[in-house]
């Protein structure tokens, strides 16, 4: 074993950049945590004897509560490389278990995929690795500074959190930042830390190591610790980043705790690393987009968007990445255009994107009754599931399924955007003035399609209770609450049909992917709410409606046909031929959009089924159980095998106020920053529209007129009447039940295969998508009306 004290002078090849660099500071008089490194030959060795007994004398000398174990690998925090963010740091309490499995921890994040991917796209290698174990600080405030800044000349640049330093490296929250200016140590903006003393502290270290440095720093009671430093590896002009919440809205309406963002950002990650490999990147570049990976989402508000800039990034590295681009941006609803620019594939890399297209295209259905059949199996686990190994035994599967097992799922996604992207082109042959109209008609009314059958049974419920005259009376005067008690009783019988209704479908909610919202299953009075919309009017059966518009869209196809051999007139061969792709075209975009609503179904009831166990682990270790929805996912791992539940419960209090804080900052939909900049939502850079013109994308065809009316959530689905026209900022498979009682949809965000616009198709609803600021423009209870194959809204009053 070789265990230094980070106060002696240090060799960098025996332990690392980082504990060289703290080891150059603390002898030049920086304050910075007390601590000791295993070197490199610790590593090599891995002698866990020799390695407990250096842990038991860092504790004996140290004599503090807790320990903060970093990575310090020979190449490291280095001029050339810094490598940060590759490696892995843990936070452990006072004990020599924790500490020895967090070193080994510590030790096997050198072979990991971003270590790997960093590698190759830097050319630069690691050479080894030491492990700092110091004094763990538990900062008022943390933050990262850099002695030159890339936003403005002379000066020094600093972004800062309140708490730990995760929330700022993670992404989780938006730090505060502030400028001081190199001569005079002015200090622009209004920071709430020592700003001044951190901008000499700063040059100081720049002076000690003759160069441009980048410093992570924490405040504990007024006095400022220097916890890392290393060179500033990279000077050059970054273009400004595009967010946009189009589309991820639909899942994520609302702030995100903790728990969700976490799930979030690290399934997003692997979900287009995957879809890297589907788009045939090769991998080389795919290790070269690893920090796009990383940053594919960010958190505004607390609330998720797209960072476009990367997405589009990844997309441009594929063949037919001009066609795919679009397919996205149509897929998702963003009207931006494309924020990267692309190159022409050869042909050798198109001709291999296609046969791999064609065998994946092949497996779609083979894949999704793989992830239905996970799925229903994690739910069967979770019923059955009580004892805390159980219970973690549930969590570590969903984790599984999210992180390593959404490569089935992701296929759903993948064709029916690239099939409805093929659609819309072939449509626009024959018909560049309506393709889009033409192309919403050939795909509605998809039969058997799973997000329409909870309006089906839901109206076949209305009608059960129509049969009895006593209770349909009930249901049109009486209260949510009174309805559900008479239903236990006297009406048992339909009681009962509704509970086996809530048991299968009560998850599909709107919001059934934010854990702090309650579905039907968990509030029943919601649904009965819904319920008695549907008792009070007079609705056609939704299955008739839909047998109605499918055959007015196969009849459409029809005349697409005859079309074609109008025009094909000299040669009817290549006309047959034609109407033969397009039929091909049109089963696939809906085949893919059919495989992606079951996987969608199966998505909700995953996370209904999480939400469970978490809430059960929820239960064993705090008072209020839905706490464990402020820590991240991995902390719950750590909870479970023994963290610091104190410690653990005063990061939990703190988080719910931040989490307040950022709920009441609402961001643009659309709008750019510039990298290290956090803007407050009035000082973002908005993308906005040249007038008020109340115009989106058509979703499904047809011209209706009808009263408005504005919800926020399908909860409040009961202040619909027949015939009017359902106005919201976006909608998901949840809302599905109320579409039987509206006569057209208009919706603020969301794309052409939005939930919102899949369902509108199915039933024949004009429908308008993507209509910036219309909750606004639009007075609830006016009349309107839908011009749908324009995608044209009129205000009539």
């Amino acid at each position: 074993m070789a265990l230094l004290n980070l106060n002696k002078e240090l060799d960098p090849n025996r332990v690392g950049g980082k504990a060289y660099n703290l080891s150059i500071m603390i002898r030049a008089g920086v304050n910075v945590p007390k601590g000791f490194v295993f070197d490199t030959s610790d590593f090599e060795t891995r002698d866990l004897k020799l390695l407990k007994e250096g842990i038991e004398f860092i504790r004996s000398s140290l004599k503090v509560n807790g320990f903060m174990v970093r990575s310090s690998a020979v190449g490291e925090d280095g001029k050339e490389c810094s490598f940060a963010g590759q490696l892995d740091s843990f936070i452990c309490r006072d004990s020599t278990d924790d500490l020895l499995e967090k070193i080994q921890q510590c030790w096997n994040s050198y072979y990991n995929e971003r270590v790997i991917a960093y590698q190759n796209q830097s050319g630069k290698k690691l050479r080894g690795m030491g492990v700092i174990v110091q004094e763990l600080v538990r900062p008022d405030y943390a933050g990262v500074i850099f002695s030159e800044s890339y936003l403005q000349p002379n000066s020094i640049l600093c972004e800062y959190v309140k708490g730990h330093g995760e929330k700022l490296v993670g992404g989780v929250v938006t730090p505060d930042n502030f400028h001081v200016n190199r001569t005079t140590f002015n200090v622009e903006g209004n920071p709430v830390v020592r700003a001044k003393e951190l901008g000499e502290i700063t040059l100081e270290i720049e002076k000690l190591f003759d160069c441009k440095v980048d410093i992570e720093w924490v405040q504990k009671d007024g006095q400022l610790y220097i916890v890392q430093s290393r060179p500033i590896t990279v000077k050059c002009f970054v273009p400004e980043i595009h967010w946009s919440n189009t589309n991820v809205n639909e899942n994520y309406p609302d702030p995100m705790t903790p728990m969700l963002y976490s799930v979030a950002r690290d399934s997003y990650y692997h979900y287009f690393k995957n879809l890297s490999v589907l788009l045939q990147i090769p991998k080389v570049k795919i290790a070269k987009l690893e920090d796009s990976y990383a940053k594919i989402i960010g958190a505004w508000g607390g609330r998720m968007y797209y960072n476009m800039s990367n997405i589009h990034a990844v997309i441009a590295a594929s063949p037919f990445a001009g066609l795919l681009m679009r397919s996205f941006d149509n897929f998702v609803g963003y009207q931006e255009g494309e924020k990267e620019a692309f190159k022409k594939a050869s042909f050798v890399q198109k001709f291999k994107f296609i046969r791999s297209f064609l065998k994946l295209n092949r497996q779609l259905p083979k894949h999704v009754i793989d992830f239905e059949k996970r799925a229903d199996d994690y739910k069967k686990f979770v019923d059955g599931s009580s004892s805390l190994t159980d219970l973690e035994k549930a969590f570590d599967e969903f984790i599984d399924i999210r992180m390593n097992g959404w490569y089935k799922a992701s296929l759903a996604d993948f064709f029916a955007m690239i099939y409805h992207g093929i659609l819309g082109k072939v449509c626009s042959v024959y018909s560049s003035t309506e393709s889009d109209s033409i192309r919403g008609k050939l795909i509605q009314a998809i039969p058997n399609l799973v997000s329409g059958i909870p309006a089906q049974l839901t109206w076949e419920l209305s009608q059960e209770i129509k049969k009895n005259e006593a209770l349909c009376l009930i249901f049109l005067l009486e209260s949510p609450e009174y309805i559900w008690n008479a239903l236990q009783g006297t009406y048992q019988s339909v009681g009962n049909q509704i509970n086996e209704y809530l048991n299968q479908w009560g998850f599909r909610c709107s919001g059934e992917l934010m854990f702090q919202h309650e579905n039907y299953h968990e509030n029943p009075l919601k649904y009965i709410e819904l319920l008695k919309g549907y008792v009070a009017q007079n609705q056609r059966n939704p299955e008739g409606i839909i047998l109605e518009k499918h055959q007015e869209s196969n009849a459409i196809f029809g005349v697409l046909k005859r079309r074609i051999f109008k025009k094909r007139w000299y040669l009817p061969p290549l006309a047959w031929l034609e109407c033969g792709v397009f039929r091909i075209v049109r089963n696939q975009a809906v085949n893919g959009i059919a495989s992606r609503e079951r996987v969608r179904l199966k998505q909700a009831l995953l996370y209904y089924q999480y939400k469970r166990v978490l809430l059960k682990i929820g239960r064993q270790f705090f008072v209020d159980a839905s706490d464990i929805f402020f820590l991240e996912y991995k902390e719950i791992k750590d909870l479970l095998s023994g963290s610091d539940l104190d410690a653990l419960q005063t990061l939990i209090k703190s988080r719910k106020l931040l989490h307040q804080e950022q709920g009441r900052l609402i961001y643009p939909d659309d709008f750019s920053t510039k990298p290290g900049e956090n803007p407050l939502p009035h000082e973002v850079n908005e993308v906005v529209q040249a007038d008020d013109a109340l115009v989106g994308l058509t979703a499904c065809g047809g011209r209706i007129k009808g009263r408005a009316r504005i919800l926020d959530s399908v909860m409040e689905a009961q202040k619909l009447e027949e015939g009017d026209i359902l106005i919201t900022r976006q909608t998901d498979p949840g809302w599905a039940s109320v579409f039987p009682l509206i006569s057209g949809l208009i919706v603020e965000r969301g794309g052409m295969l939005s939930h919102g616009a899949i369902v509108a198709r199915e039933y024949g609803i004009p429908a308008i998508v993507g209509v910036r600021k219309v909750t606004e423009l639009i007075m609830d209870g006016s009349i309107i009306e839908i011009l749908g194959d324009s995608g044209q809204i009129i205000i009539h009053d």
